[in-house]
């Protein structure tokens, strides 16, 4: 099992949360200045009636200046240094839903292209409690407790548009550090996680996938890992 002894060229990635001494190590911090591209791009958007599909709407909708800057710095930082971002700032005030969202959006864009993870193909979708409509829903539009996971894509954000009463809190788990925690204290597991394991979307898809889905870590590259809470 030599691949065990591998070192991954992940270790930006590999962090605990007393790594971080105050928000300001992963915190971005929008200004007037920054808002105001972002909705000015909306409001331009919105006069010629191309606000809504949001998903129609392109990275070149959204030409920031200043703004720009700053989410090539969070899109650094998430592709090849801590691996998350906090954006702080998103215009709220006087805001629409629908003006909200394509803010979001148009902040995603500088990210890289939507995909789906449902199998509805939603690329922008809620995170509400869903469960008078649906006894089995996704764990997203339920009111438990939703445990550390991976998902599918490669990057994913979320947006705050109104806070919840209670609960609704987020945290993130660096699975570098998970990997590297089985490492040092039981190896032998390396050798499942490395083989990988078949995926099932339960509730949404008929089957699990038709090959196992591994964990990839070696020295030529960022690693990379599927996870479920179990």
């Amino acid at each position: 099992m030599a691949f065990m002894s591998y070192e991954h060229a992940s270790s930006s990635f590999a962090w605990k949360a007393s790594s971080f001494e105050n928000p300001a190590d992963y915190l971005v911090e929008l200004t007037g200045g920054d808002r105001g591209e972002l909705l000015a791009a909306v409001e331009a958007l919105e006069r010629s009636g191309r606000l809504s599909p949001v998903h129609a709407l392109a990275k070149t909708d959204f030409r920031f200046d200043g703004l720009r800057k700053k989410l090539e710095h969070g899109y650094a930082e998430v592709r090849s240094g801590k691996g998350f971002l906090v954006l702080r700032g998103l215009p709220l005030d006087g805001v629409s839903l629908e003006q909200f969202t394509a803010c979001a959006w148009g902040v995603g864009t500088h990210f890289g292209r939507a995909l789906s993870q449902n199998a509805q193909g939603d690329l922008v979708t809620s995170v509400v409690d869903a469960t008078a409509e649906d006894a089995t829903p996704r764990m997203y539009r339920s009111n438990l407790e939703l445990r550390p996971h991976s998902d599918i894509t490669a990057m994913i954000s979320l947006a705050c548009w109104h806070k919840s009463a209670s609960g609704g809190a987020s945290i993130i788990v660096s699975g570098v550090t998970v990997h590297d925690e089985i490492r040092a204290r039981a190896p032998h597991l390396l050798e499942a996680l490395y083989r990988g394991y078949h995926y099932h979307r339960l509730g949404e898809e008929g089957r699990a996938t038709l090959l196992p889905l591994p964990a990839r870590w070696d020295s030529s590259g960022p690693a990379r890992a599927r996870r479920a809470a179990r």
